[in-house]
């Protein structure tokens, strides 16, 4: 999947994975506070690429850092009301990942900028490691993701 965080010349170099759901993580070269979050899929859109596009997308952030830790003990109900928003992380064991985002993908625009919950931004924590869990698509065997960025 490293080709999503690649800016690439050709927008039509993509990820593509077998199934409806899956998810890739990376680690930032400097924590951020998010503000936003991009995807992009294929610009030259056919009616099976618009198939293949993510629809249901959350965003994690792992919780990193006695700092951070220790500033989101003030936000605790805060918290509980961002993860009753979302489904739970699907990865178990290590670490703690807080929803960062949560959003609905539509396959007619090929390039989207959807915002980092208020409350996440206003904890004024910073994350260096970043999960896209795509939970769906349009209805296609494959899935298919060209490029995410992160903004902070």
């Amino acid at each position: 999947p490293a080709v999503v965080l690649q800016d690439s010349a050709d927008d039509d170099v993509c990820w593509s994975f077998s199934g409806s759901f899956g998810s890739f993580g990376f680690t930032l070269s400097t924590p951020i506070i998010p503000t936003e979050v991009v995807l992009q899929t294929q610009v030259h859109v056919s009616s099976s690429s618009k198939l293949q596009a993510p629809r249901t997308v959350v965003v994690w952030g792992l919780l990193d850092g006695i700092e951070n830790i220790i500033k989101l003990q003030r936000f605790t109900s805060e918290l509980m009301l961002v993860k009753a928003r979302v489904p739970s992380f699907p990865i178990q064991g290590r670490g703690t990942f807080i929803p960062l985002a949560h959003f609905e993908f539509h396959s007619d625009t090929p390039s989207q900028t959807f915002p980092v919950f208020e409350e996440v931004i206003h904890w004024g924590l910073d994350w260096g490691v970043i999960v896209f869990d795509i939970r769906s698509n349009w209805g296609a065997s494959s899935t298919s993701l060209c490029q995410v960025r992160v903004h902070g």
